[in-house]
């Protein structure tokens, strides 16, 4: 599933009730609630944004899942040189962008001209739905459609933004979020709904560093003011998106502990050279995410050769708990979904085995 867009355009804190993507998800949609300035350094029209999500097209992803600690964010104002060079990623993989009159499991829950994005329409995985306007976008939730399947919807829908997006601007709103997860059998699992308060702005531009490439960009401040963290998001007129998390406790500048780092580049920037999609050369497992979670959270693995692979779930005392994943595998880069809504809060463990390869990671839940 399309993991990048989690953390861009759902930017929810997971101890709260799994409120964070992303992917894909997010965040990155939370970032638009932009007015435009003639003095502006850099400016991000609508078009520019649509030509990175309009139906049919690709876009290229990949993000940390956890595997970096520490990253130079950057400071405000400007002009600065946002340097993500040297940063080390996994490879990238592709998505796709759709409308939701393609994607069967969508056409009841949202209007048919909305648009959110897959691997394929059977792969739509905690991705966002949003829809645009003349000058606007709007997301109206985020939808995951493999099992178990779960719907968001915002009320009122979120403003991604007002465009031209410039620097110098801030933007605020506040929404509830209305959360419904269903069962393998089609049944409701849980339902919920939470407050979300949101505050956006624009506080840096100049230079963005990444793949050999040098682009102009705009740094954006997302900051949950209710939920715990704050985010920064570097925006491209090329199409070159960068949505790092932070913790609230971490400063606005310089080398900051990170929960989370993705990358998306729209399909059209020719001048990233080095993009790969490669398959992997060993086999991973990598940490989930979100972590704390409730109740569902993804995991993400690598296979480097065709194998029969397993990933089971344990209590502390080392008693198994469920599988999620029992079936061979060609090689490739893969995620899974788990949805811990039947366990208690707590600390448990999940083990992949593949071939020769074993590996344990911890993970928390909290209800």
């Amino acid at each position: 599933m399309v993991r990048f867009l989690r953390f861009f355009f759902n930017s929810m804190n997971s101890t709260i009730g799994c409120i964070k993507r992303s992917a894909l998800v997010f965040a990155l949609f939370f970032i638009f609630g932009l007015f435009s300035d003639s003095s502006a350094q850099v400016s991000i029209t609508l078009d520019q944004f649509k030509a990175i999500f309009t139906p049919g097209l690709t876009h290229t992803y990949t993000n940390s899942d956890q595997t970096l600690n520490v990253v130079d964010i950057g400071k405000p104002g400007g002009p600065n040189v946002y340097d993500f060079s040297n940063v080390q990623l996994p490879a990238y993989s592709i998505s796709n962008n759709y409308y939701v009159s393609n994607v069967p499991m969508l056409i009841s829950r949202y209007p048919s001209n909305a648009v959110t994005m897959g691997e394929s329409p059977e792969l739509v995985e905690r991705n966002p739905v949003f829809i645009f306007g003349q000058d606007s976008v709007f997301v109206l939730g985020e939808a995951t459609v493999t099992s178990p399947q779960e719907y968001k919807h915002y009320i009122p829908y979120q403003v991604m933004g007002k465009f031209p997006i410039t620097y110098g601007y801030s933007f605020s709103q506040s929404l509830t979020a209305y959360d419904t997860v269903f069962s393998s059998s089609g049944t409701v699992d849980s339902s919920y709904s939470f407050n979300v308060n949101n505050i956006t702005t624009v506080d840096g531009y100049g230079t963005l560093k990444i793949n050999g490439s040098q682009v102009e960009c705009l740094r954006i401040k997302l900051d949950h003011t209710s939920l715990g963290d704050k985010e920064f998001i570097y925006m491209t007129r090329e199409g070159i998106f960068i949505d790092i998390m932070v913790p609230s406790t971490q400063l606005d500048s310089g080398a900051v502990e990170i929960n989370h780092m993705t990358v998306l580049i729209s399909s059209s920037f020719t001048e990233v050279k080095d993009i790969k999609t490669e398959t992997p050369a060993e086999y991973s497992l990598s940490q989930n995410y979100p972590n704390p979670f409730n109740p569902a959270t993804t995991i993400s693995y690598q296979v480097p050769a065709y194998s029969h692979v397993t990933i089971k779930i344990y209590d502390m005392l080392g008693k198994e708990l469920g599988t999620i994943v029992d079936e061979n595998k060609p090689q490739g880069n893969y995620t899974v979904n788990y949805n811990a809504g039947s366990l208690s809060s707590g600390i448990y463990f999940y083990r992949m085995h593949a071939g020769n390869f074993i590996s344990t990671k911890k993970f928390i839940l909290l209800k």
